[in-house]
This record gives C-alpha cells, sequence and structure tokens, in this order.
C-alpha cells in the first residue's frame, strides 16, 4: 500500500488539549487508526460501543500514556463563522446522526466529515479515509500544526509517513472490537 506524508509534527504538550481544535488520529501506526475530534478539552468520537461526546480529556490522555497509544493532534484553526459553543453543538449534533460504527455502513470518519462540512464547508462528498481529509484541510489552509504522543521512533525527520488502508481494513477491524 502506499503512504501519505503528514509533514513537520512536534511534540504535543497535554496543556494544548485545554484550548482549541484538535484532529486526533489514535493509534496511528495501526490500519486503520481510530478518528475523533478534541474541542476544548473534550474528545467527541464514534466507537463500536456508541457515541462518545465531550469526554473529558484528562481521561483520553490517561489511556493513551498508560497504554502508549500512538496519537497524531491536527490542530484545526479556530472557525471565523462559529463560536466554541456553537461548534460543540455542531459536532454534538453530527455524532447523533449515528448510534456507532457499523462495518459498510457507518465509520468513526462519518460524524467528523459532517462536522467538517458544516463549520468549515469542506467538501467532504468524495471523502472515505482520513488520508483524503488531510489533504483538502492542508488546501484550505486549516491545519494550524500537528503535534504527537508515543510516535518519536515512527518519525523521519519531523514527518510521520501514514500508510494507506482500505475500506476492507476498516470493516475488519470494526467486526473485529465487535466480538
Amino acid at each position: 500500500m502506499s503512504v501519505f506524508v503528514i509533514p513537520k509534527i512536534q511534540n504535543f504538550d497535554p496543556v494544548k488539549a485545554k484550548t482549541g481544535t484538535f484532529l486526533l488520529i489514535i493509534n496511528a501506526d495501526k490500519k486503520p487508526p481510530h478518528i475523533a475530534l478534541l474541542i476544548h478539552g473534550k474528545v467527541f468520537s464514534l466507537t463500536v460501543k456508541g457515541r462518545q461526546i465531550g469526554d473529558p480529556i484528562a481521561v483520553f490522555l490517561k489511556a493513551v500514556f498508560r497504554n502508549s497509544l500512538k496519537t497524531l493532534f491536527i490542530e484545526i484553526n479556530p472557525s471565523n463563522n462559529f463560536n466554541t459553543e456553537d461548534i460543540v453543538k455542531l459536532l454534538s449534533k453530527a455524532i447523533m446522526e449515528f448510534e456507532r460504527v457499523e462495518p459498510g455502513k457507518i465509520t468513526c470518519l462519518n460524524p467528523i466529515k459532517s462536522f467538517f462540512n458544516s463549520v468549515y464547508h469542506v467538501n467532504t462528498g468524495q471523502i472515505n479515509f482520513v488520508f483524503d481529509l488531510i489533504p483538502q484541510l492542508y488546501e484550505m489552509k486549516l491545519i494550524k500544526a500537528v503535534y504527537h504522543l508515543n510516535l518519536s521512533s515512527e518519525l523521519n525527520g519531523g514527518d510521520y509517513f501514514f500508510e494507506k488502508y482500505a475500506m476492507s481494513d476498516i470493516n475488519n477491524r470494526i467486526i473485529e472490537l465487535s466480538n
């Protein structure tokens, strides 16, 4: 499979997690990784267990450190059209559209696509994977910086070579986690 390069990755300072918006790529070394959003210290995602709406970042970071989860934090520039409260409402609404991930139907990327479409006007119609989304975010100058935790040994000159995956990898992972 081919790779997608994410450049100029810096070490993540957990203090940064309290403010701002971040696209999270959790288990970045896995095919596929898990995708979530972090907004002002709250984590939002869709999993096999259901919706995660506004869980405190402290719980997430504890798991990242305890389990050495290789995680990317892609900092998104603030929206000019919405305040934080409105952004949280829009993201919560996007996640509430789905009950949980389902093989062949719904992935953790679905509510994130909806969020980026409604808040940042990203055309997500042809986006099926996070490696499709990130180039659009760069092109629209929405990425402020990229940080990592637990990926030091995988970085090459500050760049991360993200291995692309297929929809079958996603479906197989959902089935595996559901059992």
